[in-house]
């Protein structure tokens, strides 16, 4: 009896711990796709006033993308840990969403 309970609370442990991570994944790739549609404008400014101001917020770009990019590294982290530890169902879950969602849109931060 003390083995199941332990054996539960180690599989709902995990199970927190994937809904954490899927959620701070979720709220990361949010970030990304703002990020992505700032980098996408067209505009270059009008003069320099205008290009000196566009340079500052692309130096900003760069810097969140750095943050993401670290914040992405530990999300890693945590899913590699959660995969090592096993529990049966939870592993491949985790694996398959964190592949997708790395091919999807972490691929250019790594």
């Amino acid at each position: 009896m003390k083995k199941d309970i332990a054996q539960q609370k180690k599989e709902l442990k995990s199970a927190i711990d994937a809904s954490n991570l899927i959620a701070a994944m979720n709220d990361l790739n949010e970030l990304l796709k703002q990020k992505e549609k700032q980098a996408a404008s067209d505009d270059l400014g009008r003069d320099l006033r205008s290009v000196e101001a566009l340079q500052k917020k692309h130096e900003n770009l760069e810097n969140n993308l750095n943050e993401i990019s670290e914040k992405a590294k530990t999300l890693n982290e945590q899913a590699v840990k959660l995969l090592d530890n096993q529990v049966e169902g939870l592993s491949f879950f985790l694996f398959s969403f964190f592949s997708f969602f790395k091919n999807i849109h972490f691929k250019h931060l790594f």
